[in-house]
């Protein structure tokens, strides 16, 4: 469940600077090697789709990023859209991934 800020911790929050590109890179080159180890089909992971889009979605929110860097976060994007995609159509579970030997 998510924790909901109230009065002048909410505003802060909002006003608070984007981190830069060169922070996103860390990121999302992290994000990158992880979701390139998942697959369907071996061991359970702990993390499924929704988690993968929430990373995806706070690197957009919570970073400046370059053209590039938005192409690279678009593209993992479409992955967890392909993946959960083959997961439903194998009848698999896609609250859960799971993650290549």
């Amino acid at each position: 469940m998510k924790k909901r800020l109230s009065g002048s911790a909410a505003v802060a929050q909002i006003n608070l600077p984007k981190r830069t590109a060169r922070d996103a890179e860390v990121e999302l080159s992290h994000l990158e090697t992880v979701f390139r180890s998942l697959s369907p089909s071996t061991t359970p992971a702990v993390f499924g789709p929704v988690y993968w889009r929430s990373r995806v979605a706070a690197l957009d929110r919570h970073y400046m990023l370059l053209v590039p860097q938005r192409a690279r976060l678009a593209a993992l994007a479409r992955s967890i859209d392909e993946l959960e995609t083959a997961l439903a159509a194998a009848g698999l579970s896609t609250d859960r991934l799971r993650v290549a030997a």
